[in-house]
Order: C-alpha cells, then sequence, then structure tokens
C-alpha cells in the first residue's frame, strides 16, 4: 500500500513518470525486483521465499555481476543461473579470489552488504576450503585476462 502510494505520488509530482519498486529483504533483491515489473509497477519479495525468487535468475540480474563476470562464470565454471552458482559454490569459492568468492557466495543465497561469511555457511567443509591463496595458483582474475 504504501509503496502504491509512493508511486502515485511520483506520477503526480512528476506530470505522468512512473516509476517501479521492489520491496524485499535487501537492497540487491529489492533492485532486481524493481527491474523485474519495470516500467510501471511493484514486486514484493516474501523473506521466506527468497531462494525460489533468485535461483531461477540468471546471473547477470545480480547487481555487480557484469558481462566480464558472467562470461567467466559461464565458460569456466558452466555457471547460467543464481542456482548454478550456488550448486558450484565449491569451484567458485576455489577459483575465485576470497572478496570476489564471498560476493558471488552471498549473491547465491540472496544477501549482500559488509560483513564476513564462513565457508560452513555454504556447505562446504575444511578440506575444500583449505586452498593456495597466492595469487599464482588461485583466482580467476589472472585467468580472465585471457578469455575473450
Amino acid at each position: 500500500k504504501v509503496v502504491r502510494q509512493l508511486r502515485r505520488r511520483v506520477e503526480e509530482a512528476t506530470g505522468g513518470l512512473t516509476c517501479s519498486a521492489g520491496v524485499a529483504p535487501n537492497v540487491s533483491l529489492a533492485k532486481i525486483a524493481s527491474d523485474l515489473k519495470k516500467p510501471n509497477n511493484q514486486y514484493l519479495v516474501d523473506p521466506a521465499r527468497v531462494l525460489e525468487f533468485i535461483h531461477p535468475l540468471p546471473v547477470r540480474k545480480i547487481p555487480g555481476i557484469g558481462r566480464v563476470t558472467e562470461k567467466v562464470l559461464r565458460q569456466v565454471c558452466n555457471v547460467h543461473t543464481v542456482r548454478d552458482l550456488y550448486d558450484k559454490r565449491g569451484l567458485v569459492h576455489w577459483l575465485f579470489q576470497p572478496a570476489t568468492s564471498e560476493f558471488l557466495l552471498k549473491a547465491a543465497v540472496g544477501c549482500n552488504g559488509a560483513g564476513n561469511i564462513v565457508s560452513s555457511d555454504f556447505g562446504m567443509d575444511d578440506e575444500e576450503t583449505t586452498s593456495s591463496s597466492s595469487s599464482s595458483t588461485r583466482g580467476v582474475s589472472e585467468q580472465q585476462k585471457g578469455v575473450s
């Protein structure tokens, strides 16, 4: 109701310009929801159904995943949807630099924002998470230069 009123006020105040709105547990999900209902509608993401909402989406719908990252995820990891990203979280964790890996893993479960995650939160045991962190053996960032 509040969002509907806000959209109506925007339309009145601007002489007829419309807007879309997304209501969700965090800013990233709200942006995605808003984009899905353009040009003049609203979408509510039920907090209890975040994974149902986000998993079928292409990874490119996630704010912060651009063309290059999408291409690397697709070509190197065979990741196309957010569900694929979640299913291949161990590979993603191993291939990408820690900050990128953390961002992608949070995106896979519909989270954003600051704060560290624990690998066990994503179903990875110590064996999977104990990999070399040197840039010569870990990280797609060095390999990205060769992806065309």
